[in-house]
């Protein structure tokens, strides 16, 4: 029994290997958690004092907490260097620094040199978004400032200032719904009142200006529309815009076909095939390649065989009703056509081509091929979404 007692005396207990082994393992890793770190320092600080003198690597424990330390409070101190003082990204970079800092312990914070510069700009910050608020707010009051993106970044600067900061600003500033309802107003009869459109074709400008218009009148609840003082002058300008638009395609052969292309849809060969009746006169699009043709005569009109890319088995045939019978179509082109569906020959669809890809827009205009033509589709976009607006406009 005494010797028993004298080998277990000499040697190391149970609690001392457990620890020097974790230790071993937690100081040997690339990342480490505190907690972890903590948990070791814990379990030290319950052995014996006899047990604590043969923890043989705890010196290699503390270096290594030491160690960590000091990257955590370089890292809380980077984020501090790294604060963007300016609005609205102030305030992540900020808040980013704080969190980290927070996150230290009692020890590590006292540490971190810059702590002071942390404190400075989350008082400046908030100072930068009540001065910057405070602008906004005059300029959208003087409509100075004249987009409705004004107000979601009026709505970020407000949501970030201190109740003691509200109470700061002007009486007619501290409500803001009512603020946006009248700038809403103010903006929708200012922009209408010096609108430069009244009928007829819009150019880019005006485009955009209606556009931006009915966006602001749909904002407008009912109430809203009637302190309005131009809701009626708007929807003037409105009709007259849809007259002129729904109007245009028959005296304008050019913005005729624009219009027929965008009806025209991409409706699957099977489908075709297996409703030809429901889907009759129906304006499709297809892309594919000429396989066949056959020349037509002063009374019967030309036919073509279109292949769909990568489909042999899909084969339509087109009756050529084109007004622009340039450039001319052979054997081998691919490209798109567009046409309206007549139904099933011989399990072929049936199609009355009325425009290609290709189309030479000088003879659908006057007959001459050589004639140039200024088309700008991107504009007849933003007229086509302009007109597609408007017709929601009661």
């Amino acid at each position: 029994m005494i010797l028993i007692f004298t080998l277990t005396a000499c040697g190391k207990s149970p609690s001392v290997k457990s620890l020097e082994h974790d230790i071993s393992q937690t100081i040997t890793k690339k990342q480490v958690d505190q907690d972890e770190l903590e948990s070791l320092e814990q379990r030290y600080q319950k052995l014996t004092d006899s047990e604590k003198r043969q923890v043989a690597n705890y010196q290699e424990l503390q270096g290594f907490q030491r160690k960590m330390d000091q990257l955590a409070i370089d890292h809380v101190e980077l984020l501090i260097k790294s604060i963007n003082p300016s609005v609205p990204d102030g305030q992540e970079s900020i808040q980013k620094a704080r969190r980290a800092y927070d996150d230290l312990t009692d020890d590590q914070q006292a540490y971190v040199a810059n702590f002071s510069d942390l404190l400075q700009a989350e008082k400046k910050f908030k100072e930068t978004v009540f001065t910057q608020t405070f602008q906004l707010m005059d300029k959208m009051s003087d409509l100075e400032v004249r987009d409705l993106a004004a107000v979601d970044t009026l709505k970020t600067f407000y949501s970030k200032l201190t109740a003691s900061q509200i109470q700061r600003l002007p009486q007619n500033y501290q409500g803001i719904d009512s603020f946006i309802k009248d700038y809403k107003i103010n903006l929708f009869d200012y922009l209408v009142d010096n609108s430069s459109y009244q009928s007829g074709l819009t150019n880019g400008q005006q485009t955009k200006e209606l556009l931006n218009l009915i966006q602001i009148y749909k904002l407008l609840s009912a109430e809203d529309q009637t302190q309005a003082q131009q809701i009626e002058t708007f929807k003037k300008m409105i009709q007259n815009y849809l007259f002129y638009y729904n109007n245009r395609q028959w005296d304008d052969p050019v913005f005729q076909r624009y219009r027929y292309l965008h009806e025209c849809q991409k409706i699957p060969f099977e489908k075709l095939t297996k409703y030809p009746s429901s889907l009759k006169n129906r304006k499709i699009k297809i892309t594919g390649q000429i396989i066949k043709s056959k020349h037509g005569s002063l009374i019967q009109p030309a036919h073509l065989w279109i292949q769909e890319d990568n489909k042999p088995d899909q084969i339509y045939r087109l009756t050529d009703l084109r007004i622009a019978k340039e450039p001319k179509l052979k054997v081998g082109d691919s490209l798109s056509f567009y046409g309206g569906y007549m139904g099933l020959e011989d399990g072929e669809p049936q199609i009355d081509l009325r425009y290609t890809e290709l189309d030479n827009l000088g003879v659908i205009t006057n007959n001459d091929p050589l004639m140039k033509i200024n088309f700008d589709e991107a504009l007849e976009d933003k007229r086509l979404e302009l007109y597609k607006a408007a017709k929601t406009i009661q």
